[in-house]
């Protein structure tokens, strides 16, 4: 596809790609190539549509990160001709032989190796999915799907036919050495399969106390995977959205937190992780112990406690902070400090799972302060008000805030 940059109608042809359809595409390979400013503002851009689906871009970007960066040598010359030949066998339909050729011209730019591997993954004959299968990250990306569901219940995953659904704000999930405790309900871990799923929805927080001890608060809008027992050497979970973790600590078995960006590794710690899909901005803040991680181009950070870790777009850095000011929210309570009017609103819309519009001249206004969100939102909202000069007008399924004009 051929992209003027910053055109709206250029952005909005990429609304409804597919994971494939990113990989197919030239311009989304350039730019994860060879990233540019323009690139960078085109791709944020497009990921601040409200009808964007980005779980499709960030994973055809975590993808091809992968490949090109991880997985390159794993394949020996020898095997990388076997694995064309397997294509070249496989593919007969006139839709897929054009595809292939499509991929091959990608292969000019990111290799034989990576685009061998791409197009095996698009013929659904990958030796990538077939070493790795067993992993949780494997897992996620065959699952995916799941989190796109309207359903505004709290859902625990245990099986493939075994979905335990809440209604309660806050829900508590209990693993001991035997069952899994949800909502009353006792299910045995030997019913359960290898991983479990747990979706919280806009407007609805949890919590998953695991049997090694570990503690986790799961805010809104997020997607956690973990196994129903830990490995022997290492503990893994992946999450998509925000969680706030307590780590028993134990040094023959690290617990590393996998999200789409970025791999947090600990032996027994405190810290916050945020890493929606759908936002540009990743942290990481650390309140007690140490943590490391590594970026998906093989970069390593070290944290001490009251710092964090910020990745915008390509940008990272490493910073003092005050660390109540971003895990205050487990406990009912959001604060901020000189921010836009507008991303308190999304925090907000997002913690009460309904929907705030908030007029363009307005949205810029500095705010500071603390929100006591655990409240309902009338209140939230009503405290807003009487900080700032605005007004807030409630409709059948949203609100509205506007600048307050005197009279």
């Amino acid at each position: 596809m051929i992209v003027t940059m910053n055109d709206p109608l250029a952005i909005k042809n990429y609304i409804n790609f597919s994971t494939e359809d990113f990989l197919l595409d030239d311009f989304f390979i350039s730019s994860m190539k060879n990233p540019t400013e323009e690139s960078d503002s085109f791709w944020k851009s497009f990921l601040n549509q409200p009808e964007t689906n980005s779980i499709h871009f960030f994973e055809a970007k975590e993808l091809y990160n992968k490949l090109r960066e991880n997985y390159l040598n794993e394949f020996a010359p020898e095997e990388i001709d076997r694995l064309w030949i397997k294509i070249d066998n496989i593919i007969d339909e006139k839709e897929r032989r054009s595809k292939f050729k499509k991929i091959f011209k990608i292969s000019l730019s990111i290799g034989a190796a990576v685009a061998a591997v791409l197009v095996a993954i698009f013929l659904s004959q990958s030796p990538y999915l077939d070493k790795h299968e067993d992993s949780i990250e494997a897992f996620v990306a065959k699952n995916i799907n799941e989190n796109l569901s309207n359903d505004t219940t709290i859902r625990l995953l245990v099986s493939g036919n075994q979905i335990v659904h809440s209604n309660k704000r806050d829900e508590l999930i209990q693993y001991d050495s035997t069952d899994i405790k949800i909502g009353g309900k006792s299910i045995e871990k030997e019913s359960a399969a290898k991983y479990n799923q747990l979706i919280v929805p806009l407007g609805k927080q949890s919590q998953v106390l695991l049997a090694d001890g570990t503690q986790i608060w799961v805010n809104a809008g997020t997607t956690l995977t973990y196994p129903v027992e830990f490995n022997s050497d290492k503990r893994e979970i992946y999450v998509n959205g925000e969680i706030y973790l307590n780590v028993t600590k134990d040094p023959s078995r690290p617990f590393i937190v996998h999200t789409h960006d970025f791999n947090v590794s600990v032996l027994g710690t405190s810290f916050n992780v945020s890493a929606y899909s759908g936002e540009t901005t990743r942290r990481v803040v650390l309140v007690s112990g140490s943590v490391k991680i590594n970026n998906s181009n093989k970069k390593e950070f070290l944290l001490k406690p009251n710092e964090k870790y910020e990745r915008d777009d390509n940008k990272e850095i490493i910073a003092q902070t005050d660390v109540c000011k971003y895990i205050s929210w487990k406990d009912g309570i959001y604060e901020f400090e000189s921010e836009h009017l507008s991303s308190v609103v999304k925090y907000i819309s997002r913690y009460f799972g309904i929907q705030i519009a908030c007029d363009k001249n307005i949205q810029n206004l500095k705010c500071s302060g603390k929100l006591l969100i655990i409240d309902d939102i009338n209140k939230s909202l009503k405290r807003l008000s009487e900080a700032l000069p605005i007004c807030i007008k409630k409709y059948s399924d949203h609100y509205q805030i506007t600048q307050k004009i005197d009279k």
